[in-house]
């Protein structure tokens, strides 16, 4: 009984972990649910509601932006480095080119006067010993010598020549110290020009000492110092009123001045460089600068004459601008309006400056627009990329649209699904994968409803084995109906045979109370029997304590009725013998009582055992059995009781036997005393009057036992009612039991 109630403890710890499990599954699947719920609510938060082609397009879209913001960046850079290189290639080149276009007419004007100081040299090398005989073409008051004649003619057609071939050269001049060109001649220069600006027609005149020497000119003063070539800065000629600016190259014979040859140069040769009347809003300038930053000549007339300090601070003019002059090198410079290049223009010793500026805002117009027309031609290619991409990606992830719908229906129960995609890429892999999923889940929740089904149905024979699409997280689920079908089953079958013994111990607890029902009737019978003895020994004790009274009365006529009194002595020892046979009779009954009790008790014993083997079933029958056992217990001590009355009653019955047989020998020997009759008669009424009382306590005894051997009936009816409701629920769970199919 203890094994199986271990067995059934077992089983319900079982039930219990494997109900434990099937909640924590419920609980743990409600739990997910939950979180599934919270994430799905955050997932629509922000731009995570936006589909998968629109995230895609807008992660291209910021990449590509990027991208196309670096590459931009990068290629501005590279192009506007190009730009800026072909600027200041442009710039330089210009600024070269005009070099070279100023000198132009400076380098035949330099040539010119280094062949007339050279041709002059060689003539004051040659001593002229003529007289002078020839007039001068200068002037016919001056004669010259034959040679210097030539040399005069030589001059003149040198200087014509140089004037006729570039028209920038105004005039020419060749001025002499006094005496210089010939010894009687104190004062003799030449200037030459155009008549009237006719290239074909020259004129010449001869020009005073005073006009160029005595400090009259600067530049003649400086040359006839200095012996040293040099150009005049540009002013208004006196002779033709144009501005011009002067070449003065020394003539000198071992190391002596002896005059100067003087070219003017029209300022109007720079115009080839570039002219714009835009003045300071001009885009481009086209300068020639002196050493000093003064604006020998400028595209701007506003700028000529001031100093380019004026336009870029003194401190860069000092710092940057006037120390690269010194180096004698093309360089340029950058300020916040403009880009300056320099480059040195070398006339006669003279270093000036020809500068090319360019407008910062022109110099970067072209990266400008070149960044504009990137940026808006990027854009539109970018935003039509965009498109196309956009299109692109929609297109392609319209299966993953399709698919979410279908996962949907999936969510909802439903695994009647079809998607049809014709390609083997990974969208495609992700649909076929998909499909084996919804065979997979198909497969068992099909496999789940059969055994569950079964289940429901009672039908636990079937044997769960492993089954391979019960893979990852499918096998727990097959784990744990395996473990519900081995506790379900086991606890059945426990169950089943629990009922069973259950069922086999209310049967014996039955025939057990039936057999207590039956002992207590007998029991009921016999102290009926016993009571109706006793009550027939009261009334012989009755009886024979009033035959003693009538003795005693008639002792006195003893002696007259002796044969009558005998006879009475011989009835009443009669009567005292079956006294004694029925007392030996009660002590049998007494005897039958006390061992149905001793037999009441041991089965009450046995029925409480089978109690406590029923478990909860049979704790309302041991308490039968208990109050059974009790009632033997007291049915044996009133038995017990009621014996040793009987035998106090025999040895009373037997002492009275005694005291008849000796009053029968007293009557035999009636010649005895009556005195002694009569004392042995009172003795015999105290005798019976003792027996009364006997029997009168046997009575009370013989009631209570029949009281309790009717309780005892009561209980064992009770027991044997329980016993068969017991049976009765232990066949109904049988018959439960056995509706489910076990293994």
């Amino acid at each position: 009984m203890n094994k199986q109630s271990e067995s059934i403890s077992k089983n319900d710890g079982s039930l219990g972990s494997i109900l434990g499990k099937m909640k924590s599954f419920a609980g743990k699947k409600g739990s997910n649910k939950e979180k599934k719920e919270k994430r799905t609510l955050k997932e629509w938060r922000g731009w995570k509601n936006l589909s998968l082609a629109g995230r895609i397009s807008m992660v291209l879209f910021i990449s590509m932006l990027l991208v196309f913001v670096v590459m931009n960046y990068f290629l501005i850079k590279v192009a506007g480095r190009s730009f800026e290189k072909i600027n200041s290639e442009y710039l330089s080149t210009t600024t070269s080119l005009n070099v070279e276009r100023a000198k132009k007419s400076i380098t035949l004007a330099e040539n010119t006067a280094k062949a007339i100081t050279d041709h002059l040299e060689e003539m004051y090398k040659e001593k002229d010993t003529e007289s002078p005989s020839e007039p001068s073409a200068l002037k016919d008051s001056i004669l010259l010598t034959p040679h210097r004649a030539f040399e005069e003619h030589y001059i003149l057609d040198s200087v014509w020549e140089m004037i006729r071939h570039d028209e920038h050269i105004i005039g020419a001049g060749v001025f002499f110290e006094p005496n210089a060109f010939q010894s009687d001649v104190p004062e003799y220069a030449m200037y030459l020009g155009r008549d009237n600006g006719d290239e074909n027609k020259r004129f010449f005149k001869f020009l005073d000492y005073k006009f160029y020497g005595d400090g009259a000119e600067e530049y003649y003063t400086k040359v006839s110092k200095e012996k040293k070539s040099h150009v005049v800065d540009p002013f208004v000629s006196s002779i033709t009123g144009e501005t011009i600016f002067v070449l003065v190259v020394p003539i000198l014979h071992q190391d002596e001045f002896k005059g100067a040859v003087v070219v003017d140069l029209n300022i109007t040769m720079f115009n080839s460089l570039g002219k714009d009347d835009s003045g300071e809003n001009a885009k481009t300038f086209f300068d020639v600068i002196n050493h000093d930053g003064k604006f020998v000549y400028s595209s701007n007339p506003e700028a000529v004459g001031k100093n380019i300090a004026e336009y870029v601070g003194e401190d860069v003019f000092k710092n940057t601008i006037q120390s690269e002059f010194d180096k004698r090198e093309v360089f340029h410079v950058k300020d916040k309006f403009r880009v300056r290049y320099f480059s040195p223009l070398s006339i006669a010793g003279t270093d000036w400056y020809v500068q090319s500026a360019m407008q910062i805002k022109t110099y970067n117009a072209a990266k400008i627009q070149l960044l504009y027309t990137l940026s808006f031609a990027e854009l539109l290619i970018y935003i039509v990329i965009q498109i196309i991409i956009f299109i692109i990606i929609r297109r392609a992830l319209n299966p993953l649209g399709e698919l979410a719908k279908e996962s949907d229906k999936i969510a909802d129960g439903n695994f009647s699904i079809a998607i049809s995609y014709p390609y083997q890429d990974e969208i495609g892999r992700l649909i076929k994968s998909f499909g084996h999923i919804i065979e997979r889940l198909t497969y068992v929740v099909s496999d789940l409803q059969g055994k569950l089904g079964a289940f429901s149905l009672g039908d636990f024979s079937v044997e769960i084995n492993e089954d391979e699409n019960y893979k990852g997280d499918f096998h727990p689920i097959l784990l744990s109906l395996q473990e519900i079908s081995r506790g379900l089953n086991s606890a059945l079958k426990d169950v089943q045979g629990s009922s069973a013994e259950v069922s086999n111990s209310a049967g014996q607890v039955s025939s057990m109370a039936q057999r207590i029902s039956a002992g207590t009737s007998k029991q009921a019978s016999s102290i009926s029997e016993l009571s109706e003895t006793m009550q027939g020994i009261s009334e012989q004790i009755h009886h024979t304590t009033k035959q003693a009274e009538k003795a005693q009365e008639l002792g006195g006529l003893s002696g007259n009725h002796v044969e009558t009194s005998n006879q009475k002595m011989l009835d009443m020892q009669g009567a005292m013998q079956d006294i004694t046979e029925k007392s030996k009779e009660i002590g049998k009954i007494i005897k039958t009582i006390d061992d149905i009790a001793f037999q009441t008790n041991i089965l009450s014993l046995n029925a409480a055992i089978e109690a406590a083997r029923a478990g909860e079933a049979g704790k309302g029958f041991a308490v039968v059995a208990d109050e059974v056992g009790n009632l033997a217990k007291k049915s044996q001590e009133a038995a017990q009781n009621t014996s040793i009355l009987i035998e106090e009653t025999i040895e009373a019955v037997q002492k009275g036997a005694k005291f008849t047989e000796e009053t029968a020998t007293a009557l035999n020997s009636v010649s005895q005393s009556t005195e002694q009759v009569n004392n042995l008669i009172l003795e015999i009424s105290r005798a019976s009057e003792e027996e009364s009382e006997g029997i009168n306590k046997i009575s009370k005894v013989v009631e209570e036992i029949s009281a309790v051997v009717q309780e005892n009936s009561a209980t064992a009816e009770e027991s044997a009612a329980t016993s068969q409701e017991l049976s009765a629920q232990a066949n109904m769970m049988n018959d439960l039991v056995d509706s489910f199919k076990l293994r």
